[in-house]
């Protein structure tokens, strides 16, 4: 399954001072993912880059941001966002049950106040 951010299918949140946010939400038949690809452009829609993203955890979440060694930061048309998967609870907090995996949150980097690069597409290979 694809999402295009030229369809308006990924909410796009940029409320962050540090690094903009694409929301996805996983088909309701979403059981495990097996590969995930995103295409990157720069802040103007070139050169465009397919890439994988990285599975960030709260432990490495602020490394990964704050170190500029990182791949996260963008430098010569390179760059990997950050994937943090969403819970239910965190999607609807009214929502009752136990929490399972909805979608995920991307993050790219922004400098001065500006994502350095964009989400063109992300595409998700998963079993039902």
């Amino acid at each position: 399954m694809t999402w295009n951010t030229s369809e308006g299918i990924i909410a796009v949140d940029n409320q962050q001072p540090s690094y903009g946010a694409y929301r996805v939400y996983y088909p309701n038949d979403f059981l495990y993912a097996l590969n995930e690809d995103v295409v990157i452009t720069d802040k103007n829609g070139e050169h465009e880059m397919n890439t994988c993203v990285f599975e960030c955890t709260q432990d490495s979440f602020m490394y990964r941001v704050n170190n500029s060694l990182t791949d996260f930061h963008y430098r010569f048309h390179r760059a990997r966002p950050i994937r943090i998967r969403m819970t239910s609870d965190l999607v609807n907090p009214n929502e009752e049950g136990t929490p399972s995996i909805t979608g995920c949150t991307l993050l790219t980097e922004k400098k001065d106040g500006e994502e350095t690069y964009k989400i063109k597409s992300y595409t998700l290979g998963y079993i039902r």
